[in-house]
């Protein structure tokens, strides 16, 4: 789909768009609201963009989107954490 949109010169300059870099700031934008939104993932939010997984954290904390993360999924990450090293002392030790 393209799409013309008419932004006057001091708007413009105010959110710092130049007829460069435009529309890649309008398509982040939209896409970063969608992700917001829930309407797409990270997966579909990387490909629209052409985004590495880097790129996508720093463009996410750029628009101040932060992972929403509960006590129990800091918990379970920390456990699975600790049985990831535990199982790994195992093999080094059984080497």
């Amino acid at each position: 789909m393209k799409v013309t949109v008419e932004i006057p010169d001091e708007t413009a300059k105010l959110l710092g768009l130049t007829e460069e870099n435009a529309a890649r700031m309008l398509l982040e934008d939209a896409v970063v609201e969608a992700y917001r939104a829930d309407k797409i993932g990270t997966r579909l939010l990387r490909e629209i963009l052409g985004l590495s997984w880097h790129e996508k954290e720093a463009l996410l904390l750029k628009h101040k989107v932060f992972y929403e993360i509960t006590p129990e999924e800091i918990e379970r990450d920390a456990e699975n954490s600790r049985r990831a090293r535990e199982a790994n002392a195992a093999r080094k030790t059984a080497a």
